[in-house]
């Protein structure tokens, strides 16, 4: 279980305050594990929930439950944990790797992924649990918790990137890439065994999460996906709203921004700080890092220092 990614170790000569500096979303991620698992040590002995564990009733994945609308368990699951293995295991790979994804993807389109991974990962484990001939149906249904399955997605996503990354794994050092086909052999596998077979895994392991994990991080990787710049399109096509005056505006056009400058040097001074955290990323992390919208900002600040330097 103990391991650590040799380029972003705990004792990294960084040293950096975990509740600071960069990888926000990661240390987010591993804060809200830690405080819900606390919370299902806390409340063990509180009355069940469908018949479940307090929390497992209440936020664990049950797929007969989607479809009285109850959704949110398809990202809520990913914040539960069976044990403290489950958890340690889990949140090892997650800090491990996902600093190194954050750095690459930027924190707002790492969330966007890691939250594809857990519903991917939910989607086919309950197509499992629920098909006729390969789930128990009815009453037998099993609920699943983890971040395995938004692990796994890291993991495989990593590993396309990097795949000679070395990963310590105890008293050996392997290539990323060993360590993610490893898992994809194996979770295939189980995965087609049951659909072929017809029977529930009997080590309580959900595998059709891990599968679901593993395969986003491979569509993510082979289709060149965005899922930040997938989401501006979509919420720049609905109409937009302003609230001074009770005003509506209807239609089509870009999203109202929190600030908008008032003269040509506000918006000059806006664009170069748009500009900086663009290079500072690119600097980090290279090119390949940068989402369309960003290319964008640095074509039009790079216009912009031109005409400048034309006026001059």
């Amino acid at each position: 279980m103990a391991f650590e990614d040799r380029d972003y170790a705990w004792d990294s000569p960084s040293r950096r305050a975990f509740l600071g500096g960069s990888n926000r979303a990661v240390k987010g991620i591993v804060i809200v594990c830690i405080v819900v698992f606390v919370v299902q040590l806390l409340s063990a002995r509180a009355p069940r929930i469908y018949d479940q564990p307090l929390m497992s009733g209440l936020f664990g994945l049950d797929p007969s439950l989607l479809g009285i609308g109850q959704v949110w368990r398809l990202v809520s699951y990913g914040f539960l944990h069976g044990d403290l293995w489950h958890i340690l295991f889990n949140m090892l790979w997650l800090y491990g790797l996902g600093r190194y994804a954050e750095d690459r993807l930027g924190a707002k389109e790492f969330l966007l992924f890691y939250f594809a991974s857990l519903i991917a990962g939910g989607l086919i484990f309950s197509a499992l649990e629920l098909t006729p001939g390969i789930g128990p149906g009815g009453d037998a249904v099993s609920t699943c918790i983890g971040a395995s399955g938004a692990v796994m997605g890291v993991i495989m996503l990593s590993a396309l990137w990097d795949p000679h990354k070395q990963i310590s794994l105890i008293f050996i050092t392997v290539p990323l890439w060993l360590v993610a086909g490893l898992y994809a052999i194996f979770e295939t596998y189980e995965v087609l065994m049951r659909v072929g077979a017809g029977t529930i895994a009997a080590d309580g392991v959900a595998h059709g999460a891990h599968f679901g994990g593993l395969l986003l991080g491979w569509l993510y990787f082979k289709f060149g996906w965005n899922f930040d710049e997938a989401l501006d399109r979509v919420t720049g096509r609905l109409p937009r709203f302003t609230f001074r005056g009770l005003k509506r505006s209807v239609g089509v056009g870009p999203k109202v921004r929190l600030h908008r400058p008032e003269t040509a040097d506000e918006e000059d001074d806006e664009l170069e700080r748009r500009a900086d955290l663009v290079l500072a990323k690119l600097h980090a992390s290279g090119e390949s890092s940068l989402t369309r919208k960003e290319r964008k900002t640095l074509k039009l600040y790079s216009e912009q220092a031109k005409a400048k330097r034309n006026r001059s």
